[in-house]
């Protein structure tokens, strides 16, 4: 052996060796992958099942604690199992020779270990709103343009600009009536006739939502108010009195308003008809500290309508005689029935009317008349006049005073004039206080 030989082999003899470090390396890779393939999933399998147990009981809102233990026992089994080849699989992509068929074999076990929860998450506990065990909320809410509920896994802002906010009971259950078709509608009925409560249960029928302006606005379920996209809230008794409370308010205030557009109607109606009157009376054609006189037949003969007009006649020219500016009653006076109530002494419809403000006196008169056939000369009529007068001060103060004469005349119309005639110079005190 030459000292090169020497000088290149190591001091051992190396063939004697070479043996050893092949089964060191051996053992060493059995040991690696029976802990990577046997070890390791089963550690797993039993250290992630109380993780997965309470993530199917409080995540995706599992009912049943059995139904969760075994769902927890599947998946954490499937972990357990898929963590051999997904060792074995990247090993070999990133020692051996990259193949996309060892990529995807590597890939595949990666996504059930990685994204079988998310997955799960996402399809089934879209729709869980709060930790089964805890109670605390999990989920954010924001209520669309048409007053849609979508529930967000975490907090921040919406696509729209709109913040999510933290869900609660009653958005969660307002969500729940969504999916299933059920949409509130307004209660229009009086809130005092209104059951709120079951009778049973004692748990709410009635939803409402605070409008602007205090008013609330009652539902018949839950959901969204259509109008301002807001979750309505369940009906409490302490809402039920201030309901029924606005109610009687309204139903007050609104009597009120009909009582006062019922007197404003009635004091329209009221001075509509005193200017009728006003135009019906003519009050704008009489001049100030006028006597205004008028007469009527009380039987509507031919013979007591002739002694109607000569009474008014001579009323008019004793008046003047006396100096006194005269005018007498329109004719619509007496077609409208105004003239009957003075000739019954009421005299409320001249202060009404205006006259009392512009008169010095009126005086009214009803007369009958009575004529016959003289039996002693031929040719000669006698009639009786009667007349009741009254006279009215501007006061509205009236005093009655009655008369009677006959006069006699070759017509029914001269023996009239006569009764008038006589009347006038009999009874000079006819239209004293005048």
């Amino acid at each position: 052996m030459t000292n090169r030989d020497r000088h290149a082999r190591p001091p051992f003899a190396y063939g004697r060796w070479k043996g050893w470090y092949y089964a060191i390396a051996a053992a060493a890779g059995a040991l690696i992958v029976y802990g990577a393939a046997i070890v390791f999933p089963r550690v797993f399998l039993f250290s992630s099942y109380d993780g997965l147990k309470q993530f199917f009981y409080e995540q995706l809102g599992v009912q049943s604690d059995a139904w969760a233990t075994l769902f927890a026992r599947i998946v954490s089994f499937i972990y357990a199992v898929t963590w051999g080849p997904f060792l074995l699989g990247t090993a070999r992509v990133l020692f051996g020779r990259f193949g996309i068929r060892r990529a995807v074999a590597a890939f595949i076990p990666f996504i059930v270990l990685y994204g079988l929860l998310p997955f799960l998450s996402a399809v089934y506990g879209n729709d869980i709103c709060f930790n089964q065990r805890t109670g605390q909320p999990i989920k954010w809410y924001v209520v669309m343009p048409g007053g849609e509920i979508v529930l967000r896994d975490s907090p921040g802002f919406d696509k729209n600009g709109e913040e999510r906010r933290l869900a609660t009971i009653q958005v969660c259950r307002a969500r729940e009536a969504q999916r299933r078709g059920v949409r509130p509608h307004l209660i229009t009925d009086d809130p005092r006739k209104v059951t709120f409560f079951d009778a049973v249960t004692g748990l709410p029928r009635v939803w409402y939502y605070r409008a602007p302006g205090d008013r609330i606005d009652l539902f018949d379920n839950e959901g969204t108010d259509p109008v301002h996209g807001q979750v309505l809230l369940p009906i409490t008794p302490d809402v039920v009195d201030e309901v029924r409370s606005q109610a009687a308010a309204k139903e007050a205030e609104a009597q009120r308003v009909a009582r006062l557009a019922d007197e404003r109607a009635q004091a329209e109606a009221k001075e509509k008809a005193r200017k009728d009157l006003i135009e019906l009376f003519g009050v704008a054609s009489y001049p100030n500290n006028v006597v205004i006189v008028g007469a009527t037949a009380h039987h509507k003969d031919e013979v007591s309508a002739v002694a109607a007009d000569q009474i008014l006649s001579t009323l008019v020219k004793s008046l003047r005689a006396k100096g006194l500016d005269v005018d007498v009653f329109r004719p619509k006076v007496y077609s409208a029935g105004q003239f009957e109530l003075l000739i019954n002494g009421d005299a409320a419809v001249l202060s009404d009317v205006g006259l009392a403000q512009k008169m010095r006196a009126a005086v009214v008169a009803v007369v009958d008349a009575s004529c016959r056939r003289s039996s002693e000369l031929s040719g000669i009529v006698s009639c009786t006049v009667s007349t009741q007068v009254r006279l009215f001060a501007p006061t509205g103060n009236g005093s009655l005073r009655q008369w009677s004469e006959t006069g006699a005349g070759e017509t029914q119309a001269q023996a009239v004039a006569r009764a008038a005639e006589l009347m006038a110079e009999r009874h000079p005190d006819l239209l004293d206080g005048v």
